[in-house]
Order: C-alpha cells, then structure tokens, then sequence
C-alpha cells in the first residue's frame, strides 16, 4: 500500500499497523506499509482507519490558521499471477490506486483492480 503525506510517520501502534507490517518512506512525500498474510479486503480496512485517525489530526500554521490532515491511499494485492512478476509490479498497481484515490477528489483510499 502507498500513500501521499507531508508529514513523518507516527510508531506502528500509533497507525494501527501490527508489528509484523513494514512501514517504509518511499520516495519524498510517499510511504509504504506492507502487510503480510493480508488480502486487498483487510488491506482496505486498514488503510481506512489510518486514513479516518490522519483526519482527525489539525496542523497549526505559523499564522494560527488550522489545516486538517488528509491521505490519499493505494492498495494492492500480491496474487500469484502472471501479472506479478517483482516487487515493482505491486508497487506500480499501489502507485495506480493512489492515482485513482487522488482523481476522485483525494482523501480517499482506492483498491488496485485489473478489470
């Protein structure tokens, strides 16, 4: 899964993210959390409730104005398929998802489908 933010990553617990997930700045403003033994359902759910806790968050501007914190969320699944072939095939379907979350009206989380 990857997604856009401008800010540093809270802790794995802090995220609602288990221990056993690796969560990974990739790129300048993206990060990647990848989740073993997770299908693109429970994917989604977690990226939800990361999205809704980020929502929740305001930012204070120099200027005292508050700014509320949203995330745009690609998800894919890593099936064993032809169409997987490296890491990066993942990541490209990750990086379309996030495409799709921003183009319809960002703050959204978007699930990778061939079809």
């Amino acid at each position: 899964m990857t997604w856009a933010i401008e800010s540093s990553p809270r802790s794995h617990r802090s995220l609602q993210v288990r221990d056993v997930d690796i969560l990974a700045r990739y790129g300048g403003d993206e990060f990647i959390i990848l989740l073993p033994q997770t299908d693109a359902r429970l994917a989604f759910i977690v990226a939800e409730r990361i999205r809704e806790s980020a929502a929740s968050i305001e930012v204070e501007t120099e200027n005292h104005e508050l700014l509320q914190v949203t995330l745009s969320i690609g998800v894919a699944e890593f099936v064993n398929s032809p169409t997987y072939k490296s890491i990066e095939d993942i990541i490209r379907h990750a990086d379309q998802a996030l495409y799709m979350a921003k183009k319809s009206g960002r703050n959204h989380t978007y699930v990778y489908s061939e079809e």
